[in-house]
């Protein structure tokens, strides 16, 4: 005999539909296997090997490999007992490998990727509070109340680790975003996002500032490039040939080998000789 309707569907509620066995991410189970087999021609529907702590979700391939080629030791999904599945070369199959266990961590995930959520948005509400502030400092020009050290609000930034360039940016943002959505839009965004933002005609940028906050960062970053492309950025390279010139190039792969020559990029001698590829 089957398992009863009840008994399936409080199953298929525990399992939430998805196959226990052998994955690594969530995938639909289509039935129902047996722990303990029933043997041929089934048990009563009343029977333990058709009660819930016999039974769990899978799907056909998993079904048919549990019982042609695998097998397992214990399995109480209500009393923690652990499933331990063996291949077919008798060893024990991982757990990474079993969403039994796998699913767990997948619930963890979603716990923390709530709490990186708030943390971010955390985040970014205290970097917009310290442009504020920053920016007040700027404008009322009294950082020597602070300290006698302190000539200007750059001096007030570098006392708490911030770089002049990262204080001017804050700033920069801060006293842009003044308008009536920017400001209220830019808060929820992070200043580098906002700074960028910055130049996108007014007409646009509500639907700009959408992709930041809906889609994949990687993705909002790559429909951003593609509609307001900037300018390409080079770096200095001086080669020596016996006297030295000075190059501009956006990498490395833009020189050409010059036999005898020595390029420096920055402070570092760049392995190699190399020289500044000719643009026709």
């Amino acid at each position: 005999m089957s398992v009863g309707d009840a008994v399936r569907a409080e199953v298929w509620a525990r399992d939430e539909g998805w196959c226990q066995f052998l994955h690594r991410e969530p995938t639909p189970a289509t039935e129902l296997a047996h722990f303990q087999h029933q043997g041929m021609g089934g048990r009563p529907e009343d029977a333990d090997e058709n009660q819930p702590d016999n039974l769990a979700c899978a799907c056909r391939e998993c079904h048919e490999k549990l019982h042609a080629r695998y097998r397992w030791t214990a399995f109480d999904p209500m009393d923690g007992a652990e499933l331990l599945i063996l291949a077919p070369n008798g060893k024990a199959v991982p757990e990474r490998e079993l969403w039994f266990y796998v699913r767990w961590v997948w619930a963890k995930a979603e716990g923390r990727y709530l709490e990186l959520q708030q943390d971010i948005a955390s985040e970014r509400r205290t970097a917009w509070s310290v442009a504020q502030r920053l920016a007040w400092f700027k404008e009322t020009g009294v950082s020597r109340a602070i300290s006698d050290e302190m000539a200007d609000y750059l001096d007030i930034g570098a006392s708490l680790g911030l770089s002049s360039a990262e204080v001017k940016q804050r700033v920069r943002v801060y006293e842009t975003n003044d308008t009536d959505y920017r400001g209220p839009l830019y808060g929820l965004l992070s200043i580098d996002v906002a700074d960028r933002l910055r130049k996108v005609p007014e007409e646009e940028v509500q639907e700009v500032a959408r992709w930041f906050m809906d889609l994949p960062p990687s993705e909002a970053w790559s429909r951003f490039h593609e509609r307001y492309p900037g300018k390409e950025r080079t770096r200095v390279y001086r080669t020596f040939t016996g006297t030295y010139t000075e190059t501009r190039a956006a990498s490395e792969d833009d020189l050409l080998i010059v036999p005898g020559a020595i390029v420096v990029k920055g402070g570092s001698v760049i392995a190699g000789t190399r020289k500044e590829a000719i643009q026709e």
